[in-house]
């Protein structure tokens, strides 16, 4: 019995060192092999379409755009801005809507990450916006949303949608 002890101790001790590594393995950050010297690879478009009336699906958007964008996995990450969701970046609505003063800081948060803003003409103009009212100004004022959004796949972006 006690030529066991030391030996159940040992085997007690290894699984409790194997079980400290498997949580400190677990609680870093993870690294794909070969990730040591990660280039920025993918290309992401985030279409915000949708108006003030889902305040909280808009700000998802621009909050997921700027952590991809940070991630360090994507070469480019762009926030397309159509329909209802050029609401988000007029400053005419802020003094109506509380909450489109948060989405704008979102905004200028995710293009001061590098997330290029685009914004579609025809729907500044079917809502009634003059392009010069947008905070933050856009990196783009595209024709046709949907003819930017044709020309971004072709490019290789894979679209998310809000």
């Amino acid at each position: 019995m006690l030529r066991r002890r030391p030996v159940v101790l040992t085997a007690l001790l290894l699984v409790v060192l194997g079980g400290v590594l498997g949580i400190a393995r677990a609680a870093s950050p993870r690294k794909a092999d070969g990730d040591g010297d990660r280039a920025p690879r993918g290309k992401l478009v985030f279409v915000v379409a949708t108006g003030l009336e889902d305040s909280e699906e808009m700000t998802s958007a621009l909050r997921d755009a700027k952590l991809a964008q940070e991630s360090g996995f994507l070469g480019e990450v762009d926030l397309l801005f159509v329909g209802r969701g050029v609401q988000a970046l007029s400053d005419r609505n802020r003094t109506v809507i509380t909450r489109a003063e948060r989405t704008a800081e979102l905004a200028r948060e995710a293009r001061a990450a590098g997330v290029r803003i685009v914004v579609c003409q025809d729907s500044l103009d079917s809502m009634r916006i003059a392009s010069d009212r947008l905070d933050p100004r856009p990196d783009e004022v595209v024709p046709s949303g949907i003819a930017k959004l044709a020309e971004l796949v072709s490019r290789g972006f894979a679209v998310i949608r809000y």
